[in-house]
């Protein structure tokens, strides 16, 4: 049944139905009898949507008939085949997210082929397989490079390649939490060292404010004993 999107496959089997009965002929060229063209107009109606029979129905020819739903398709075949070729860029550019996992970024590249398959566009798994291998981040190098070398990428289903890319991830998974808990710890140290800071200013200035009443105290009770020793000496001499 003929659709929006499917004129070329729809094209390809309406003709090798008409051949086998043995109607072409009123397609192509186009010269037959009256009733072998009500034949073809009378198949082709059958393999397209209600909405188009009135329309295709009132074509003098089968021809005719045809070309209409030729017509009717090839502008949104050109859309499509524009929507592929947007498609297919945005596959070749694909590339991990930041803090992207490995199942989100085959999700997104397996949707996009789909869509591309869609439009008529078909990707091979080994496309895929070769495209999530090129674009992982640094992290997975190693593991890609090990994959690649260990097999035959033209052979292997891309879940598999997906399964084996999440172990790696993780393997590597611990390390980035023990980053993150290094830079936790990095932080409490530096907290600790700013409340011993403030401890010991507190206290130097509390040593300053006690070192320097000790010592003019001392000055005083020096003062005093050189007010007494002075005055002693010039105290006259008794008797």
């Amino acid at each position: 049944m003929l659709t929006r999107t499917n004129y070329q496959e729809w094209a390809l089997v309406m003709k090798v139905n008409l051949q086998a009965a043995q109607y072409w002929e009123a397609i192509d060229p186009g010269d037959c009898d009256d009733h072998t063209d009500r034949l073809a107009l009378t198949a082709i109606l059958r393999g397209v949507p209600q909405e188009m029979w009135s329309l295709l129905a009132k074509k003098a020819t089968a021809r005719e008939a045809w070309q209409a739903v030729k017509t009717m398709r090839v502008g949104i075949e050109r859309v499509r085949e524009a929507n592929a070729q947007q498609l297919r860029r945005d596959f070749n550019s694909i590339a991990f997210k930041p803090g992207e996992s490995v199942d989100d970024f085959a999700v997104r590249l397996t949707m996009l082929a789909d869509n591309l398959h869609t439009l008529g566009d078909s990707i091979t798994d080994a496309e895929l397989v070769k495209k999530l291998l090129q674009v992982v981040p640094e992290k997975l190098n190693q593991a890609a490079v090990a994959l690649e070398m260990l097999l035959d990428l033209n052979n292997i289903p891309v879940e598999e390649v997906v399964g084996r890319l999440r172990v790696f991830e993780q393997r590597t998974q611990p390390e980035a939490k023990q980053v993150t808990d290094s830079l936790g710890q990095l932080m409490l140290c530096e907290e600790d060292w700013e409340a011993r800071r403030k401890a010991q200013n507190e206290q130097e200035r509390g040593g300053s404010s006690s070192g320097s009443g000790g010592r003019g105290k001392r000055r005083g009770r020096g003062r005093g004993r050189g007010r007494g020793s002075g005055e002693s000496r010039d105290a006259p001499p008794s008797g």
